[in-house]
C-alpha cells in the first residue's frame, strides 16, 4: 500500500464490493486510513489474486474514485454475461442459478440506470436459452431454493418465473424483458436501510404497525429506484405494484382493473407463487404460537386459484402459469 495519503471528499470515492474487486484490474483502489484520507492500495492494471477475495483477507473497506465507478459497473456487468452465457450452455441449473442469483445481488445493491442497462442483455440471453431448451427454463423453476429465505433469491425465482410466464403467455419481448427487470428489482425496498429486516422472517403474525411496515416496501422500492435516476416506467410500475389487485384490494394505491400494469400482474402472480412455496406463510402451531410453514405446488395454486375466483389476480395469466408450473 501506498504511504502517500490524499484528502478527498466522500462523494469524490465510491465503496467498491467484493464482485466488483474481481474485474478492477484496470483500475486504481483506494484505502482510506483516516477519516477523509486515502491512499492507494493498488495501481491500475494490477489483478488482486481471487483467493484473497475468497479467504476475506482483503481490508474490509476498498474504495474507487468516482470518475472510474461506471466504468466498473459496466465492466462487471459484461463479466457477469460472460459467466451467465457459458452456465446457460452448460444447460445446468446449479450453475445458472448461481450467476444469476449473483448479479441479482449486485443489481440490488447498486440500481443505476446503467446496472439496467446492462440488465437487457443479460435478460435477453436468459429469453433466448429458454425459447432454445425450454428444459432450462422449466429446470431452474423445479430447482428447490435454500431453507433460509433470501430477499435476493426470492428476486431470483421472481424473475425466472416472470421471463417463464411472459413466454407462455406470448407478451412482446420489450415488455418481457421490462417485467424481468422489474422482477428483479420488485423487493428492492425490503433491502433499503432502516427497513424491518427481522419483518421478513417472523415468524409470528405481524401486529397492525409491522404490517404497515411490512407494507412500505413497495413506496421505498420506488423511491430507491428514483432517485438511483431509474426512470423507466414499466420497472417503476412493476416495483410499485406487485402487491396490487384486480378488484382493487391491493396496496399501495389500491388500483384495480386496467390501471394494474401486465407487468405488476405477472410479479403479483409469481411473487404470491413464490412467497408461499419458498418463503412460507405463517400458520397457527398445534398447541399455541405460529410458525413459517411452505406450501408445495399444489397448495399454493390452489390458494391463487381461490384470489383468482375473487377477482383479485389476472385469470388468463393464471391458466399459462398454471400450466408451467404443471409440466
Amino acid at each position: 500500500m501506498s504511504k502517500l495519503l490524499e484528502e478527498l471528499a466522500s462523494d469524490d470515492v465510491e465503496l467498491i464490493r467484493l464482485e466488483q474487486i474481481k474485474v478492477s484490474t484496470s483500475y486504481e483502489l483506494l484505502i482510506s486510513p483516516r477519516l477523509g484520507k486515502f491512499a492507494r492500495y493498488k495501481p491500475a492494471g494490477v489483478t488482486i489474486d481471487t483467493s484473497r477475495i475468497d479467504n476475506h483477507t482483503l481490508p474490509a473497506r476498498l474504495y474507487i474514485r468516482k470518475e472510474d465507478s461506471m466504468n466498473l459497473l459496466r465492466a462487471a456487468q459484461e463479466n457477469y454475461s460472460g459467466q451467465l452465457k457459458q452456465d446457460l450452455s452448460s444447460k445446468d441449473p446449479e450453475k445458472i442459478k448461481t450467476t444469476f442469483t449473483t448479479i441479482t445481488a449486485e443489481t440490488l445493491a447498486e440500481p443505476r440506470g446503467a446496472t439496467l442497462e446492462g440488465l437487457t442483455r443479460i435478460i435477453e440471453s436468459m429469453i433466448e436459452s429458454f425459447l432454445r431448451d425450454p428444459k432450462i427454463m422449466l429446470n431452474l423453476i423445479n430447482m428447490a431454493s435454500s431453507d433460509k429465505y433470501d430477499t435476493t433469491i426470492h428476486c431470483t425465482n421472481a424473475c425466472i418465473l416472470t421471463l417463464a410466464c411472459c413466454l407462455r403467455s406470448q407478451f412482446p419481448r420489450e415488455i418481457t424483458i421490462s417485467a424481468g427487470k422489474g422482477a428483479i428489482v420488485h423487493d428492492i425496498g425490503k433491502t433499503e436501510e432502516g427497513f424491518q429486516q427481522d419483518l421478513i422472517h417472523s415468524e409470528s403474525r405481524l401486529t397492525d404497525l409491522q404490517y404497515e411496515a411490512m407494507r412500505s416496501h413497495t413506496d421505498r422500492g420506488y423511491r430507491v429506484l428514483s432517485n438511483s435516476g431509474i426512470t423507466d416506467g414499466v420497472i417503476t410500475q412493476a416495483v410499485y405494484q406487485h402487491h396490487e389487485k384486480l378488484d382493487g384490494s391491493g396496496y399501495p394505491r389500491g388500483l384495480s382493473g386496467t390501471n394494474v400494469s401486465i407487468p405488476g400482474r405477472v410479479i403479483a402472480l409469481v411473487n404470491f407463487y413464490d412467497r408461499m412455496t419458498y418463503g412460507g406463510v405463517i400458520v397457527p402451531r398445534k398447541g399455541g404460537g405460529f410458525f413459517r410453514r411452505k406450501h408445495g405446488k399444489k397448495e399454493a395454486l390452489q390458494k391463487i386459484a381461490r384470489d383468482v375466483a375473487a377477482g383479485a389476480l389476472d385469470r388468463d395469466l393464471f391458466k399459462e402459469f398454471i400450466q408451467l408450473i404443471r409440466q
